[in-house]
């Protein structure tokens, strides 16, 4: 369904109907805007660290995520 990892991101944002700066807040400043921005462009790659804080955070506003071959 998508090819990159920032365009899940935004997906899942969307589907939450947030901002970029919306989920920056809600990840407790653990995440910067800029560097949310970066990530659904791909001009970075996040660390599996920050890829399981997205995770957890999506999947506790109800957003099953699946994770490559895994099931979340």
């Amino acid at each position: 369904m998508f090819d990159t990892i920032g365009e899940r991101i935004t997906y899942c944002r969307s589907l939450l109907g947030m901002t970029r700066n919306d989920l920056a807040e809600k990840l407790g400043g653990v995440v910067s805007l800029p560097t949310i921005a970066r990530w659904e462009l791909n001009t970075v790659i996040p660390s599996l660290k920050k890829i399981d804080i997205l995770v957890s955070f999506f999947i506790s506003q109800g957003i099953s995520v699946k994770i490559g071959r895994a099931h979340v």
